[in-house]
């Protein structure tokens, strides 16, 4: 073989137009099949990625409750943290809630999740409306040790490209069963749909009488559909709801209790029918609504600057520590975190940071890959890391002879290493960063395809 290569080589001048014409028809095999392969990743294999992410997360965040798993699904799966939710917890008032507001109560009432571990993504129909997700056994554990089995569709939405989580559906309500599904894939086709499928949904939700789901994906509408004045009308007709005061009340009784998240449901629901209020009401209401929203968009800003100030992650927690205070100016805490941040990135925070970070790459393109992925991890929820440093923990962590440091000096279990590669993977696509060949990350994505995507 090793002579006829030197045959070939020593004639390439006599065989150049053939090579060159062969060469071609490779480049152009080459160019197709990365084309068909990635569109088929955006497809089944990102749809079923974001689910396994989705399922494996939340079950780890209920073992331990911890915020970064959270903010995870809020910030990489969801399309909004204010996305609705099927209520399945005991004291959430409503049919639904906003997913953050979900989250947050699995916390407080101590609510275990468990799912199922087979799944499949499936084109459905809702009402005649074309969806797509899969559908889960899931369990919900009370902190009493009640135990209910539910089944629940999660649906699919592409935003932005990228395939995202836009609701849950679940058997605990009637339109459950209005939704059927067939067992073919996916077509090559979602980015396909029409330019503006959250109107088509916000039709079907109308037609079906669901009306609070109607009116938020009404107001999505807005943005992308070109009939805004029957939108509108829309709107405007659905801002007419019963028991309006009742709403008012129970509102009031939990903004005294400082309860302002499940409060502010109360008086939105009072606020779609304020065409029934007194102009005095109106003006009570109202103030009440932003008292909420201040009080919830506060909260939420220092629950992220406390959480980065504790990992040390000055930067961000600066960040948010600025936020909460547009919205109270002379909170005090606050002040004094967000002092003790700026001298903290006025020092040698971020100059440090950044020359560890360039260390632990150096340790792992020298084959210390336990010991430099340990340091990297270590910086994950800071803004300091790029495309690359993510990709090098998602193979580390990947393979099972490698992780045993990253483990050790992390504390994980096999299970925890497992969703933070998925994780991981998600990050990386949102980057998109540029510092890695992109192509290998596909092919790597890929790989994982030949395993289950649970964590078990």
């Amino acid at each position: 073989m090793v002579q006829n290569l030197k045959y070939y080589l020593m004639n390439i001048k006599d065989n150049y137009p053939l090579l060159l014409f062969f060469f071609t028809l490779l480049i152009c095999f080459a160019f197709t099949e990365k084309n068909n392969f990635r569109n088929h990743l955006v497809n089944e294999k990102d749809a079923k990625l974001i689910i396994s992410n989705y399922l494996n997360t939340l079950e780890i965040y209920c073992e331990d409750y911890k915020d970064e798993h959270r903010i995870y699904i809020e910030n990489h799966l969801l399309v909004h943290p204010s996305t609705y939710f099927v209520n399945d917890i005991y004291g959430i008032y409503n049919y639904e809630c906003e997913a953050s507001l979900y989250f947050l109560n699995l916390k407080q009432n101590q609510v275990k999740i468990s799912f199922e571990k087979n799944f499949t993504i499936e084109n459905c129909e809702i009402n005649g409306e074309k969806i797509f997700g899969t559908k889960v056994i899931k369990t919900v554990k009370e902190a009493d040790g009640t135990e209910k089995k539910y089944q629940e569709f999660i649906q699919l939405f592409e935003s932005k490209n990228q395939i995202k989580i836009v609701s849950t559906i679940s058997n605990l309500f009637q339109d459950y069963e209005t939704i059927k599904c067939s067992q073919e894939p996916i077509a090559n086709s979602v980015k396909n749909k029409k330019e503006c499928q959250i109107f088509d949904q916000a039709e079907k939700e109308y037609a079906n009488g669901n009306q609070i789901k109607a009116l938020e994906y009404y107001k999505l509408a807005r943005s992308c559909d070109k009939n805004l004045s029957y939108i509108e009308e829309k709107i405007n007709e659905l801002n007419t709801v019963s028991r309006i005061r009742e709403a008012i009340t129970t509102g009031n009784n939990l903004f005294q209790q400082k309860e302002f998240n499940q409060a502010l449901t109360f008086y939105n629901v009072a606020k779609q029918s304020e065409i029934l209020l007194t102009e005095t009401e109106k003006t009570t209401l109202d103030k009440k609504i932003s008292t909420c929203q201040l009080e919830i968009s506060f909260a939420s800003q220092k629950r992220s600057g406390d959480f980065y100030y504790k990992k040390k992650f000055y930067d961000k927690a600066l960040l948010a520590y600025t936020k909460a205070l547009k919205y109270k100016p002379a909170d005090l805490e606050i002040i004094k975190k967000k002092k003790l941040c700026e001298q903290k990135i006025n020092g040698n925070y971020i100059k440090d940071s950044k020359q560890h970070i360039l260390y632990a790459q150096k340790l792992i393109e020298n084959q210390k890959y336990g010991k430099g992925a340990a340091i990297l991890m270590k910086y994950r929820q800071s803004d300091l890391l790029n495309g690359k440093h993510l990709f090098y923990m998602a193979q580390i962590i990947d393979n099972p002879s490698s992780r045993k440091q990253v483990k050790k000096s992390l504390n994980l279990s096999n299970r925890e290493c497992c969703v933070i590669v998925r994780q991981l993977i998600t990050e990386i696509e949102d980057k998109n960063d540029g510092t890695i060949n992109m192509e290998d990350f596909y092919f790597f994505k890929s790989g994982l395809n030949g395993r289950s995507l649970r964590c078990k």
